[in-house]
């Protein structure tokens, strides 16, 4: 949620639909083809920026204007280390953490898009992660097939601690 703008991303229907919380009005809906998503899995506002994660075998990250929902930019596969992208996530930094369900986590550069790291499962316990969130100094990694949660230290990348349930 951004404002009083609310999106929504919408993955079989391959696109993102925004609306006014206030008033639950439609405003717009942006379809992938045209935006660089396909299977759109989660939506995340970030100083005047909409970041929309996909989750199909071509992943990508796309930043959308929060004013007017243009395009901004696509991120986008391997090189990034997006791959079956499911959650996104900002720290305090302005980075953004992607959880992939190949089993990594990509940390990016809101500002540039810059990659900054890849983290993959061996050294950091994930496996099948499917959702992730920060506290502005922490990340938060849900591993579904394992049943835990991997904690990272935002600035650094590091592993704070697997949380077993």
């Amino acid at each position: 949620m951004s404002g009083s703008h609310l999106w929504v991303a919408n993955s079989y229907g391959t696109s993102v639909t925004e609306v006014n919380a206030s008033t639950g009005g439609f405003i717009r809906i942006r379809k992938g083809a045209g935006y660089g998503f396909t299977y759109p899995s989660a939506v995340i506002t970030r100083a005047g920026s909409v970041w929309v994660a996909s989750s199909s075998y071509r992943s990508s990250l796309t930043e959308l204007s929060n004013a007017t929902g243009a395009l901004m930019r696509v991120v986008r596969g391997p090189r990034y280390g997006l791959s079956y992208s499911v959650s996104v996530a900002s720290d305090a930094r302005g980075h953004l953490w992607i959880a992939n369900a190949s089993n990594s986590v990509t940390e990016l550069t809101a500002a540039s898009g810059s990659l900054v790291r890849v983290l993959t499962a061996r050294a950091f316990g994930f496996s099948l992660p499917d959702s992730i969130t920060s506290d502005g100094l922490h990340v938060w990694v849900a591993n579904h097939k394992a049943n835990t949660v991997t904690e990272l230290d935002a600035a650094t990348g590091k592993l704070v601690r697997i949380l077993r349930n």
